[in-house]
């Protein structure tokens, strides 16, 4: 199975009324909502500094832009790759080429569980990147070599496949074991090296 790292990102879009949306995301205050959650909240509505989003999938691969792909510049620009001149910039131009991310999915292709999740975590302040599944279609004359040349996400009844991973657990041992290795490590070093956190050094050494 082949599986692609993605980023959830919001892409403002503009709006009349609330209850002519279709599971769209609405900003309000500083909280977001779903459409249906406005509805059951008797909060529907619409309110002068109200903002609506479509919640897209970005890119988090090492992959190039090509002439028709969607890609955005920041969380609030979305564009069609139009001609080569603007994929060679994407890939290649310094002070572009890191912020240019590709479109994997659209808000169509995103299942309405993992939208009120995401709404969830939002609200939370722990928005997590994630996996999908990804398939290959064949090239038109495609030799053996280059089959899996073009890669889409793999739609289940429509939306994006979620790779669900299992929870990542330590036993008491394993952990005494890490806590004990990071101490040696810190014990080697002088006070002036001592300054990365068990917390960065954690997430470079766990379990993956």
């Amino acid at each position: 199975m082949k599986t692609h790292k993605v980023r959830p990102a919001l892409i403002e879009i503009k709006f009349n009324l609330i209850e002519e949306m279709q599971g769209d995301i609405i900003l309000r205050g500083n909280k977001l909502y779903t459409c249906k959650q406005l509805n059951t909240l008797q909060l529907h509505k619409k309110e002068s500094n109200d903002k609506v989003f479509e919640l897209i999938l970005i890119s988090l691969e090492d992959e190039k832009i090509e002439i028709g792909d969607l890609y955005i510049m920041d969380e609030f620009l979305m564009n069609p790759v139009k001609d080569k001149n603007e994929a060679d910039r994407c890939n290649n131009y310094p002070s572009i080429a890191p912020f240019c991310k590709k479109v994997i999915a659209r808000q169509s292709q995103i299942s309405p569980e993992y939208i009120s999740k995401f709404v969830e975590q939002y609200n939370n302040g722990c928005v997590k990147d994630f996996e999908i599944e990804m398939m290959y279609k064949d090239c038109p004359n495609s030799s053996i070599e280059n089959w899996n040349y073009f890669p889409e996400p793999l739609l289940t009844n429509g939306f994006v496949s979620i790779v669900e991973k299992e929870p990542i657990t330590y036993t008491e041992e394993e952990v005494n074991k890490l806590l004990h290795k990071f101490l040696d490590i810190q014990e080697g070093l002088n006070t002036y090296q001592r300054h990365a956190s068990l917390d960065v050094w954690f997430e470079q050494n766990k379990k993956k």
